[in-house]
């Protein structure tokens, strides 16, 4: 007699999906928390003298960091300014053989960076801020700005209220970019397109870990 229950062993297959979260551009300054804290460590170690140390490497991060988030960086734009860096220094040294100006050049940045320093609660608030920056911006686009992928469908919720637009994936077209070298590097984030049939384009930025998460998507409409 058939056992119109199935087999015991037999499971219902899951659904397969995947949520994409876009972060913010704050958390591409993790690395400058990160190095408040360091900064904080060796100001607290360094007794009631300021480490002068700790100054010129707060501020160096910190302009590399504003760099990084000001502007794009694609793998032409990254190798012109690498390229420019470079030309710079061998002219720097041709000049230093020629007129000598490295030494009044270090003087001047050892008098600059001599008044560059601050006190160990300054960097534990710019690092604490920092966190909290990162944590609620992550918090809130996982909250109201997440992209959810199925074999079926796309869905967006969005809002405050969670309003909820979905998306058909017939004919779905995924395509990644890795459009800044630098924001890459410290997240391997990058942009999502997805081309839908009879809707607009939907572009998502600062995904992380841009290339796991197209193979997941691919794997999810393709079935």
């Amino acid at each position: 007699m058939a056992d119109t229950k199935g087999s015991a062993g037999s499971t219902p297959a899951r659904k397969l999906r995947h949520t994409v979260v876009p972060l913010p551009k704050i958390v591409f300054f993790y690395p400058l928390m990160i190095v408040c804290i360091i900064c904080a460590i060796m100001e607290a170690s360094n007794g009631s003298d300021p480490n002068k140390v700790a100054g010129t490497m707060f501020i160096i991060v910190f302009l590399v960091n504003i760099l990084i988030i000001a502007f794009d960086f694609p793998g032409v734009k990254a190798m012109a300014l690498a390229m420019v860096i470079i030309a710079t220094i061998f002219g720097l040294l041709w000049a230093n053989s020629k007129w000598g100006i490295i030494a009044p050049m270090k003087d001047f940045f050892d008098v600059l960076f001599d008044k560059v320093n601050a006190s160990t609660m300054f960097y534990c608030m710019i690092s604490a801020i920092l966190f909290l920056m990162v944590v609620m911006g992550i918090l809130a686009n996982f909250l109201w700005n997440r992209w959810v992928i199925e074999s079926s469908r796309i869905y967006h919720k969005h809002g405050l209220f969670g309003d909820v637009r979905e998306y058909p994936v017939i004919d779905l077209q995924v395509q990644k970019s890795i459009d800044d070298i630098f924001e890459y590097a410290l997240l391997l984030s990058g942009t999502l397109t997805f081309s839908v049939p009879n809707a607009p384009t939907i572009r998502l930025e600062n995904v992380p870990f841009i290339n796991r998460v197209e193979k997941k998507i691919q794997t999810i409409v393709r079935k």
